[in-house]
């Protein structure tokens, strides 16, 4: 969950999502191009302090990086004397193990060694990337690489924010690639899921916490005692959308499930 800078200076939404339980990691937003909210803006100076306190609290930093073709030459562009985009982050020491890149698609592998030896992570977004049009992250070569990866949604670049999507997302991209490649290997259904999960908590330096179920790690996860349930699973005619419906047992509705 991202959420802007108002956010982080009130604290309302910190306790929002405490009271429902929720992990956050509250972001601010730092950019001086392309002001479309007028109301949000603040002085270089008003944002270099925020951000230096922001680092000291939290230390994550998260950006975007090669999500599409005319953003890597607007890049280019504006630093020609940068050896490659993940060199201008490398320059001013935004690099590092605490460091969440979305998208990657046009990173080059001297790239994605560099983001290696930093311990940087990517966030594959590929809802977002297709819907936009972006391109398709190499998800295979990324791994070949050992480069920290998790699944990620981009909402709204992307139309869900559900991450049972952007399993099914990947999936279809890298299918994509071996329809345009046949030498391409395709992801595995158990690679995808892995980034989904134990992944995700790579990318975040979260692993030793949370991830997957090892002893000693968070029960991050519901369980849900499907046996005292009636579930109702109502698809569109084109099978994209599905409705779950939950409706527990009681004496009364044991024999016969409740209309819907």
């Amino acid at each position: 969950m991202c959420l802007l800078k108002e956010a982080w200076l009130s604290g309302k939404q910190h306790q929002k999502i405490n009271d429902f339980g929720q992990r956050a990691l509250v972001g601010k937003v730092c950019m001086d191009r392309n002001n479309s909210v007028k109301h949000y803006k603040e002085t270089s100076q008003e944002s270099q302090e925020e951000t230096c306190r922001f680092i000291a609290e939290l230390l994550n930093k998260k950006s975007h990086i090669s999500e599409n073709v005319e953003e890597v030459k607007l890049v280019k562009d504006m630093f020609p004397e940068s050896e490659s985009y993940t060199h201008i982050y490398h320059k001013y020491n935004l690099l590092t193990d605490k460091t969440v890149m979305a998208h990657g698609c046009y990173l080059s592998d001297e790239e994605l060694n560099l983001f290696r030896e930093t311990g940087a992570s990517l966030s594959h977004c590929p809802n977002s990337n297709i819907s936009l049009c972006s391109g398709i992250l190499n998800v295979r070569n990324v791994l070949k690489h050992k480069v920290k990866l998790g699944l990620g949604t981009d909402v709204a670049g992307g139309y869900s924010a559900s991450m049972l999507d952007a399993v099914r997302r990947a999936l279809d991209s890298s299918k994509v690639l071996t329809i345009q490649d046949p030498e391409h290997e395709t992801l595995t259904f158990e690679e995808v899921f892995r980034l989904a999960t134990l992944g995700g908590s790579q990318a975040l330096s979260m692993d030793d916490q949370t991830g997957n179920f090892e002893v000693g790690k968070d029960f991050d996860a519901l369980r849900i005692p499907v046996k005292h349930l009636f579930i109702f699973i109502i698809s569109d005619p084109f099978g994209e959308t599905q409705v779950w419906k939950v409706v527990p047992f009681t004496d009364k509705n044991d024999q016969h499930p409740p209309p819907l």
